[in-house]
């Protein structure tokens, strides 16, 4: 009697349940796992189920029933709050939070660019090489005694004047040549052996690639009186035209600035003029316009010397030449050179050299025939760091008669 009892208290109460889901799927929020209250069809007194007292097997299955009815209950109730648009409640953020939030956004946004801007300017735009570091003293150690090198090629030590103007006999009689000597020695005697020339010409091209192209002309002459040495530059962002001029044994260089009137001339009528010293122009150009190269070449400059060959080659005429190329060591080959650089482009911040490379032909005389640069570097201009890479082809004429030159 009791199990029939039960059977149909189970039953009535799950009518009642189903009933109860329909009017829980329009309800916003219910509570958690329990149903509201019903009259009780045995006592008619308000009750849940929990406070009926169930047998085993029916209590198992109205636990199950109930427990599948709540998640239903749920399901149903979720799905409800999307479609109405029901949205969860948001706490409001009051006008003095959102203020003080923006500030220190304000606040850490600029503290971030000012570390990253100077961490910028301390590493991409400070030149990390001091070429003022060096000396006059430390350049001159770099170089090497042409007295050294003139003793090795000739064998003699202690060359007169007379003997040092003929030194080129001297040595070929001591059975010396090009290929038996080392590539900066070969380059140092080719660089020594045009001052004692007669006249010369040097006409040198050559182009700067970068952001944008600047070509580069040089020209350089002596008559036996006067050194004269011209450079142009024109590009995008440059126009540049320089000349100087000295007296043989003067110890005065006049400088002039002109104005740029193609790639390979310039106008000097209405331009500054400058004068230096030998001393003082050195330190503004790097050398006198006597000088040829301002680059440091000598066996403490060259790098990796004992692997560089020799090549020997013949010209259209038949005669014999020497060809070598030189990887110079990319601070301390240009300490010169980087004034030179420094006086062409006008700017403050000296460049910073990847590599450089000097390509020497000379006849079997030690005469020079041509001159090779190569050479990559950064430069820092407007705010910029950008990587250049220079090219310069250099010709000569050397003794020539006065109606060739």
């Amino acid at each position: 009697m009791a199990n029939k009892t039960n059977k149909k208290l189970v039953k009535d109460i799950m009518q009642n349940v189903k009933s109860e889901e329909k009017e829980i799927s329009s309800a916003v929020f219910i509570e958690d796992n329990k149903l509201p209250e019903k009259e009780d069809k045995i006592g008619n007194n308000p009750q849940t189920i929990n406070d009926v007292t169930l047998s085993g097997d029916a209590k198992d299955n109205l636990e199950t029933n109930q427990n599948t009815s709540i998640a239903e209950t749920k399901e149903v109730d979720s799905k409800t709050r999307k479609k109405k648009g029901v949205k969860k409640p948001t706490k409001k953020i009051s006008w003095k939070k959102r203020l003080f939030n923006l500030s220190v956004i304000t606040v850490l946004g600029v503290v971030t660019g000012s570390v990253l801007g100077s961490w910028y300017f301390k590493t991409a735009l400070t030149p990390q090489v001091d070429y003022s570091s060096y000396t006059d003293a430390d350049i001159a150690k770099l170089q090497d005694n042409i007295d050294d090198i003139l003793l090795t090629a000739t064998g003699k030590a202690n060359l007169s004047e007379a003997d040092k103007k003929n030194w080129v006999t001297i040595a070929k009689s001591n059975g010396m040549s090009p290929e038996k000597l080392s590539p900066s020695q070969n380059a140092q005697l080719a660089l020594f052996n045009i001052t004692l020339a007669d006249n010369y010409t040097a006409i040198g091209n050559g182009l700067v690639s970068t952001i944008a192209s600047q070509t580069v002309y040089s020209e350089r002459t002596f008559d036996g009186t006067n050194y004269q040495a011209i450079s142009i530059s024109l590009g995008t962002f440059a126009k540049v035209a320089l000349k100087s001029t000295m007296q043989v044994d003067s110890d005065k260089v006049l400088h002039h600035t002109g104005n740029v009137i193609s790639a390979t001339e310039g106008s000097w009528e209405n331009g500054k003029v400058e004068n230096y010293t030998n001393k003082g122009f050195i330190e503004f150009a790097g050398g006198l316009p006597s000088s040829i190269s301002s680059y440091i070449i000598s066996s403490k400059t060259v790098l990796n010397e004992n692997e560089i060959q020799i090549n020997e080659m013949q010209d259209e005429n038949g005669k014999t030449l020497y060809k070598f190329t030189m990887p110079l060591h990319k601070v301390e080959g240009v300490l010169l050179y980087v004034r030179q650089m420094r006086m062409m482009s006008g700017l403050t911040s000296l460049p910073e050299f990847i590599d450089v490379e000097n390509t020497f032909t000379i006849d079997e005389d030690w005469n020079l025939v041509q001159i090779d640069v190569k050479e990559h570097y950064t430069q820092i201009a407007m705010g910029i760091k950008a990587t250049c890479e220079g090219t310069l082809s250099t010709t000569f004429k050397i003794n020539e008669k006065e109606e060739e030159v």
